[in-house]
């Protein structure tokens, strides 16, 4: 970028998924079952955020409990964004949708979520 004022080209979406799984893969092995499935629900959801139905996948990416679930779930996710934006898309780009075998379930009974005020600290 310093060098011709150009950014580069996002990476392809299905090389980024093959990185994500990769990297899923090794963290399953190092961590084993239990606490690499755990773990990695945080690394996924960096991986998904700002990204087009990120956060609905993320929701249901923390319901997970065994590895072959949550591989599955990425490269289903991942095959699906590839389908509409073969490059990886950034935050301004158009929604893509999650696999509905992978929404969360919505529930019209749920409250709303309440406001919270946050005290700020005076100045001494």
């Amino acid at each position: 970028f310093l060098a011709h004022g150009h950014r580069p080209p996002p990476p392809a979406t299905a090389e980024v998924a093959g990185w994500l799984l990769e990297h899923l893969r090794d963290h399953h092995a190092l961590y084993g079952e239990e606490a690499g499935v755990r773990s990695a629900r945080k690394h996924i959801g960096w991986a998904v955020q700002g990204l087009p139905g990120g956060a609905d996948f993320r929701r249901t990416m923390n319901t997970l409990t065994d590895g072959a679930a949550q591989w599955h779930a990425v490269q289903g996710y991942f095959a699906e964004l590839a389908e509409q934006h073969p490059l990886l898309p950034g935050p301004g780009d158009p929604p893509a949708s999650v696999p509905t075998a992978l929404r969360p379930a919505r529930r019209s009974d749920r409250p709303a979520a309440t406001p919270i005020a946050v005290p700020v600290a005076q100045a001494a």
